[in-house]
């Protein structure tokens, strides 16, 4: 039960139910097009890259235990250990290794700003709708976004070293 509570909860986090980016990015829309097909869309494509991923990821990990001779219990990567100790040590290993790692990388890169984004958007959109005003007119909405952006790039400087 465990487990399939596990995937259950990765599974609404991964789509973002229920959280603003998912409602933000819908309100763009088109009036006219189906919800009902773009909301299965979402979730046939998260669940088949789910589906990708766990299969690299187990097969990966089946190599490196055998090539250690332990069984994959007794390896201990979990979390972002996966993903940065796991994945490099399996790129290392194909042609073009250096190619491999560079793509690998650039879409962790992406991965993240994609993340900060939807969130910007999202604290954006509520800002928006709530009807900022500046000087008698409603507060533009790259002005509004960028100045998120300033905020958080500000307040983030304090976790840097």
């Amino acid at each position: 039960i465990d487990v399939w509570r596990a995937a259950a909860s990765q599974i609404v986090f991964s789509t973002s139910v229920g959280l603003g980016p998912t409602i933000a990015f819908s309100s763009y829309r088109q009036k006219t097009e189906p919800v009902k097909k773009s909301s299965v869309g979402v979730c046939l494509i998260n669940s088949a890259s789910s589906l990708f991923c766990s299969a690299l990821i187990f097969s990966v990990l089946g190599y490196m235990a055998y090539e250690q001779g332990v069984s994959i219990e007794d390896l201990e990567f979990d979390g972002p250990r996966l993903a940065f100790e796991v994945f490099p040590a399996a790129l290392t290993l194909m042609p073009g290794s250096n190619f491999w790692a560079l793509i690998f990388f650039l879409t962790l890169i992406s991965l993240g700003l994609t993340s900060a984004f939807a969130q910007i958007e999202n604290i954006g959109t509520c800002l928006s709708d709530w009807g900022l005003v500046y000087q008698g007119k409603p507060v533009p909405k790259y002005m509004l976004n960028g100045g998120l952006i300033a905020i958080v790039f500000l307040g983030s400087l304090i976790f840097a070293t």
